[in-house]
């Protein structure tokens, strides 16, 4: 997540830059006039070896950065001192109109330095901030602080252009707030977290992050009650990119301790282990572009209660205690609406389970299927089937076990028997939905629509 926010912090000092051997204050600031792409400024004030500049525009592709003052002086050492006071707003290309993106460097040291054709980039800050808001009343406003930064970056001397990154940082403090709903918290916190990322261009790049160990505490209210949760995970990695339009990520952990607290978790505060977990998306980077690959894949292997957490759960062993198994593997082509209120339905052009495999507690579902034009009410065609066994047991079992009461575990019997039928290939209870072009849709041939 940290390493595009570096990015931005870096567009305004990355133009071109001679092949001269000295950097100062001066040499920056004349080549930022001079490049491919100059840097639109005021020169307010200088001195011996100090630039001041207000009004700092720089238009790098698809986002426009904007500060309202920086400062380049020399220091003893050869390197220039970057100093940006206040925050950098961004105009990016894709995004609601109202919407508002900045990023505030100002507490953080920025200096560059020269070796041989690459000139160094070196960012150290104890509180670089970024806001995201207005993107529409589904997406939270979202503020992000980067605790214990160290980044360096990597530049062609001629070109200018970005080369590579590494980085770290100990801490990762997030916000998130809804438009017309609560708050949640997110603290992110680090063992051994080194990160690095190469570009190609100006916008395609390539990112990857490992760390020894991660700790996330969350807090949140889920349907009106205080919800805190710790997960604790050991050796992962976190990578991510953009190319061909198309922004990808992906996460790794392993021995993930997740610990939850408040009245909206059962049987008192409950606890779960998790062997690994495997999470990978690609999802269209711009709006108004046409269709593109998506993918999202989800892994999650042997995830089960504590056995403290268990007693209180079943004390009574009612339930079968296999360890919990998810499998999903989707993927298809989609676009973004080139508007807010421009609706979803043409913007998923098709949609495929390759595979899907949820398991646990003795019951197990499997699903396929391909529709295409899945979300639009006329033009959707396909058929999507779910497979599941021990289903029935399951229910009575939790049933049994007081952690389903009567009145719904009525109700999860008659869904069932409503939305299923018997699996004529074999055991288990079979649902096939099918999607017509003339915009019904059937569920083992009820019409739903």
């Amino acid at each position: 997540m940290f390493r595009p926010i570096l990015a931005i912090s870096f567009a305004l000092i990355s133009t071109s830059l001679p092949l001269s051997a000295e950097i100062t204050a001066d040499t920056l600031w004349d080549v930022w006039q001079s490049g491919d792409r100059p840097v639109e400024a005021r020169l307010v004030d200088r001195e011996a070896g100090t630039l001041v500049l207000e009004g700092v525009t720089f238009r790098g592709g698809a986002i426009t950065y904007r500060a309202d003052r920086m400062t380049l002086a020399d220091r003893e050492d050869g390197r220039v001192a970057v100093a940006i006071e206040g925050p950098i707003d961004m105009s990016i290309r894709g995004l609601p109109e109202g919407a508002v993106a900045m990023i505030d460097p100002s507490d953080a040291e920025i200096l560059v330095d020269r070796d041989g054709d690459d000139l160094t980039y070196d960012i150290d800050g104890d509180g670089l901030t970024a806001t995201l808001s207005g993107m529409g009343p589904s997406f939270p406003t979202a503020d992000y602080r980067l605790v214990d930064l160290k980044a360096t970056f990597v530049a062609d001397a001629a070109s200018g252009a970005l080369r590579d990154m590494t980085a770290s940082v100990g801490r990762l403090l997030a916000q998130f707030v809804l438009p017309d709903g609560p708050g949640t918290d997110v603290d992110l916190k680090f063992d051994g977290l080194t990160g690095g990322a190469t570009w190609q261009g100006d916008r395609d790049y390539e990112t990857q992050t490992n760390f020894d160990a991660l700790t996330i505490e969350l807090e949140s209210v889920v349907l009106g009650e205080p919800l805190d949760v710790t997960l604790r995970a050991g050796k992962g990695q976190f990578s991510g990119g953009l190319a061909d339009l198309v922004a990808t990520t992906q996460l790794d952990l392993s021995d993930v301790l997740a610990v939850a607290k408040g009245d909206a978790v059962p049987r008192d505060d409950g606890a779960a282990t998790m062997k690994s977990l495997h999470l990978a998306a690609r999802v269209p980077a711009f709006a108004g572009t046409d269709p593109v690959p998506v993918s999202l894949e989800i892994d999650a292997r042997d995830v089960v209660p504590t056995a403290a957490y268990w007693t209180r759960l079943d004390p009574d062993a009612v339930l079968t205690r296999d360890p919990m198994q998810v499998h999903l593997a989707m993927s298809g082509h989609a676009s973004l609406p080139q508007a807010e209120d421009a609706g979803w339905a043409e913007t998923v052009s098709d949609l495929t389970i390759d595979r899907m495999r949820l398991s646990g507690l003795g019951t197990e579902i499997t699903g396929k299927g391909q529709v295409e034009m899945p979300m639009s009410p006329r033009s959707a065609d396909g058929t999507l089937s779910f497979v599941a066994t021990g289903l029935l047991d399951t229910i009575g079992a939790l049933g049994k076990s007081g952690l389903l009461l009567p009145g719904p575990e009525l109700g999860a019997r008659m869904g069932l028997a409503f939305a299923t039928m018997p699996n004529p290939d074999g055991d288990g209870l079979l649902s096939k939905v099918k999607f017509g072009p003339d915009g019904t849709i059937r569920m083992n041939e009820i019409v739903l629509r």
